[in-house]
């Protein structure tokens, strides 16, 4: 006869363990939507460079 074998967790470590893996998760999403925002404000930052670079070529081919 098969007997069921113990938990290999403990079940107080087991909800230790998941209180753990959630604030992982959370740390995970507050982290990702920082480099969200970081990538959008650097995505921001190289379209208004670009911008500027691309009307200085313009105003300087207008000169010529």
């Amino acid at each position: 006869m098969n007997t069921p074998l113990p938990p290999s967790i403990p079940p107080d470590k087991l909800e230790e363990l998941i209180h753990v893996m959630q604030a992982a998760r959370n740390d995970l999403l507050e982290v990702s939507l920082l480099l969200r925002d970081h990538l959008y404000e650097t995505n921001h930052v190289s379209r208004e460079q670009a911008r500027q670079a691309a009307g200085a070529l313009i105003r300087r081919s207008k000169g010529n």
